[in-house]
């Protein structure tokens, strides 16, 4: 493989940033930090606004949810000990885990859990979470304006929090649970105005926070120092760690230099990294990819187009030679359990002919403008992006690959103004989650960015998270996914694997889609 060379500038940087001590310096001893790759440029901590992928990862960090999501579905407690669903499903109770703190020593207690979904539910925040929510009994009157609290949110004393639904909900925990549902400090926060919250300075730079480790500083754009947090449950075991964004070919040269601990590998470079002083670590697929599209701007409105684009795609040949075994093709994003997943869905197997007949179909103006988007930094997607441009130019679609800057991202999602979003998701362990993304009311709450709208899946989708038992969901969610199939509102490409090269001194590290999952465990070791 090609290995880039990082500067001296670079090096001296990043040996400053992880606080090792200049060997010459007598008596100097080196701390024991983690030095983990992101992909895109961070940003912020802001759990309300649409992010990236890296502002999502370092806001994991900062911010525990009730429950968390690992590799292979399993959902495990955070800062809940435990919760019980009611029989009826129309109710689920947490009790947190006992003498939880925030960073600053200040108790975390169940106020704080019914102040965060409070904000997360209310429109005025910006959030785009609220749609997630919108079951909670009262959810419907905060969204309209009417009240500012969710009256299904209860906290009888400071360990349990109860939340009741309007319906059975079956898929209560891994909605409520999770990376979009990260507890905020109320005694932060309280005093700051709904509408103000978004582009509060806590978010750029938070003073306090609830994981193992906590914002420290910025020490540029591009690299995020955390300190342990010494409130937290147990005693971290480092002295800091830091997130740092590099381009793939940077981020792997700078791990082979030893200046990084943990990088997230491209399915590329794998075979090109064996015996190194590191592992690759791997989980079974926990990501996908797909298109989003702005459904209502116009240009992918007819489904008829949006077939063809899949026809015009060739995910087999893409997985097989670009992700070399590492990526599964999907024709859909929800994947788990197996029994929401029905047979005979249209697989739309690699036709360009067929694509150019739906296109003629459908009175596609051969003369538009289709940007292909998406923020750069994953060798392996923008690889995949520009292979996929060209074979949509072939059936005459004038496909462009366009990045954009992390920053931009939630903008355009805001704006309505995006024609093929290149984007990932985490695998979902339920399949209600398509109520957050495809049903008609998500549309105004911000979590069905295509804007799409079925009422007949509206309907299915909310019986199937409010019936219970597998064998009676099983039928209800077929039907909705033959329609999200043939429809296509969201254009499923693959599930790829995470992979990961891992310094071999540091322990405990979990390969995931956010990298700092269970960083609580981490340790230096002599390898």
């Amino acid at each position: 493989m090609k290995l880039l060379k990082i500067g001296a500038a670079m090096l001296v940087t990043l040996a400053l940033a992880t606080g090792c001590a200049p060997a010459s310096e007598e008596g100097a001893t080196e701390e024991a930090t983690a030095r983990v790759h992101l992909y895109q440029q961070p940003q912020g901590f802001n759990t309300l606004a649409p992010t990236g992928g890296a502002d999502e990862m370092i806001s994991q960090l900062q911010f525990q949810s009730l429950a968390q999501l690992y590799p292979g579905g399993e959902i495990t407690p955070e800062l809940a000990e435990s919760w019980e669903i009611a029989p009826d499903a129309k109710s689920i109770t947490f009790t947190l885990a006992a003498d939880l703190k925030w960073s600053d020593g200040e108790p975390l207690t169940a106020e704080d859990v019914v102040f965060s979904y409070n904000l997360y539910a209310n429109p005025t925040t910006g959030s785009y979470y609220s749609g997630n929510l919108a079951g909670i009994s009262g959810a419907a009157d905060v969204a309209a304006g009417t009240a500012t609290e969710l009256s299904g949110i209860t906290a009888p004393d400071d360990r349990t929090v109860t939340i009741a639904f309007d319906e059975p909900n079956a898929a209560a925990l891994s909605t409520l649970t999770g990376f979009g549902a990260r507890i905020l400090p109320a005694h932060k926060l309280e005093d700051v105005a709904l509408d103000a919250l978004s582009t509060s300075e806590f978010f750029k730079s938070p003073d306090v926070g609830s994981g193992p480790y906590v914002f420290s500083e910025w020490v540029n754009d591009d690299l995020v120092k955390f300190a342990p947090n010494t409130s937290f449950r147990v005693t971290p075991a480092l002295d800091a760690v830091f997130a740092q964004f590099m381009t793939s070919d940077a981020a792997v040269a700078a791990l082979q230099a030893g200046d990084l601990d943990a990088v997230q590998l491209q399915a590329s470079d794998v075979a090109d990294l064996a015996g190194g002083d590191y592992d690759i670590e791997r989980s079974s697929p926990t990501s996908f990819r797909a298109f989003y599209s702005a459904l209502d701007s116009g240009k992918l409105a007819d489904s008829r187009v949006r077939q063809a684009i899949m026809y015009a795609i060739d995910r087999k040949a893409l997985t097989e030679n670009l992700y070399g075994g590492e990526a599964t093709v999907i024709d859909t994003i929800a994947l788990n359990p197996a029994w929401a997943v029905p047979s005979g869905l249209n697989d739309y197997a690699y036709d360009p002919e067929k694509a150019t007949d739906l296109l003629e179909e459908a009175g596609w103006d051969f003369d538009t403008l289709v940007r292909l988007e998406v923020v750069p930094g994953d060798r392996d997607r923008d690889n995949a992006l520009t292979i996929i441009a060209e074979q949509l130019n072939k059936v005459g679609i004038k496909a462009e690959v366009t990045p954009y800057e992390a920053a931009a991202i939630g903008e355009a999602v805001g704006n309505r103004d995006f024609d093929m979003l290149l984007s990932g998701g985490n695998l979902a362990p339920d399949p209600s989650f398509l109520s957050d993304v495809l049903t008609c009311a998500q549309v105004e709450t911000g979590g069905n960015i295509s804007g799409y709208c079925n009422p007949e899946l509206d309907a299915l989708l909310a019986e199937g998270k409010a019936t219970l038992g597998d064998d009676q969901r099983a039928p209800i969610y077929a039907e909705a996914q033959a329609i999200i199939n043939e429809e296509v509102p969201i254009l499923p490409m693959y599930a790829t694997n995470t992979i990961f090269a891992v310094s071999k001194k540091l322990s405990g590290f979990i390969p995931s889609s956010t990298p700092f999952l269970g960083a609580a465990d981490w340790k230096i070791v002599t390898p």
